[in-house]
């Protein structure tokens, strides 16, 4: 586990300490190298190591190092304690004051150079894609207003290079975020909560695929896409069907 000043960060396999590893095990615990211990001999096996010039770089490292791993042991005792100052490489994206967020869509193309070269890649090569699109939204959303361009400037030629075949198991809402990308018509996920005096009352998501509002847990109103088609509902009842322009 790694406990922060501000919030803990909980490993999901706290009920079930020792388990295997999945291709879902990335979204489940931290990247975060600090509060881990690997077997050296996996870092020897496939001369794992962190990438030069990059920031990120123990995302790179644990999700290379996780598509060599077979098990997974996580303690429940707090063991590291991690503080985030002003002046860090975190700080400084969250608050989207450099270009350094460029960096999450570097990395994968190091992750994805590795699952070629240890044949990883066709076991491998869903879980990555979906992956890159967090990356990529992770980029686009803390890049500066001024800069964000340069997201679809890195990731489209490499995008590019991956084959239609590559891209058939993904579901429809990822192929449609994939081509958005590609298209240059891309909306960041954006979510709000309004509180008020610690209930939640209204809750906002949206992405390049679905709209919705929802008040004091209940969904009253949502957007989607889907199939070139656009469907709009009220408390789940639909109230409109239109076909999207251009699309």
């Amino acid at each position: 586990r790694l406990r922060t000043k501000a919030t803990t960060t909980r490993c999901s396999w706290d009920s079930r300490p020792w388990q295997n590893t999945t291709q879902s095990t990335w979204k489940e615990i931290d990247a975060s190298s600090c509060n881990k211990i690997f077997k050296k001999a996996l870092l020897e096996k496939y001369d794992l190591h962190y990438p030069n010039g990059l920031n990120y770089e123990d995302f790179c490292f644990f999700f290379q190092m996780l598509t060599v791993s077979k098990k997974m042991y996580c303690l429940p005792e707090y063991l590291y304690h991690y503080r985030r100052h002003n002046g860090s490489i975190m700080v400084e994206t969250f608050n989207a004051k450099n270009i350094k967020a460029l960096d999450h869509i570097k990395i994968m193309w190091v992750i994805r150079d590795f699952l070629i070269k240890n044949n990883l890649w066709e076991n491998w090569k869903k879980t990555f894609c979906i992956a890159l699109l967090a990356c990529f939204d992770f980029s686009y959303r803390y890049l500066p207003k001024d800069k964000k361009y340069l997201a679809f400037d890195e990731a489209i030629p490499f995008m590019k290079r991956v084959s239609e075949t590559d891209l058939s198991s993904l579901s429809q809402n990822q192929k449609q975020m994939w081509y958005d990308i590609l298209n240059k018509n891309y909306v960041e996920a954006y979510f709000r909560r309004i509180n008020f005096l610690g209930l939640t009352l209204f809750k906002i998501k949206e992405n390049n695929i679905k709209y919705t509002i929802h008040f004091l847990g209940l969904q009253v109103f949502s957007r989607k896409r889907k199939n070139n088609i656009e469907r709009f509902h009220i408390f789940h009842i639909p109230i409109l069907k239109r076909k999207i322009k251009n699309a």
